[in-house]
């Protein structure tokens, strides 16, 4: 059995790079799976692998050019 490392979404924003805007928009859009701290409700984290995840380079779909 694996233990997640869980990470606050600053945590998250900031290994990636992006505004508070941008990380709320893309929990909303279901990028990340969202925890919520025993400890504290208030509180959303989300899994550290996954966020590393996110930043690995993906391959482009096949019939789509590069911008």
């Amino acid at each position: 059995m694996s233990v997640r490392k869980l990470i606050n979404l600053t945590e998250a924003r900031e290994m990636i790079g992006v505004s508070k805007t941008t990380m709320a928009r893309l929990v909303r859009e279901g990028s990340f799976t969202i925890f919520v701290n025993p400890v504290d409700r208030r509180e959303k984290l989300v899994d550290q692998a996954e966020v590393e995840a996110f930043l690995r380079p993906k391959p482009l779909e096949e019939g789509k050019a590069a911008a």
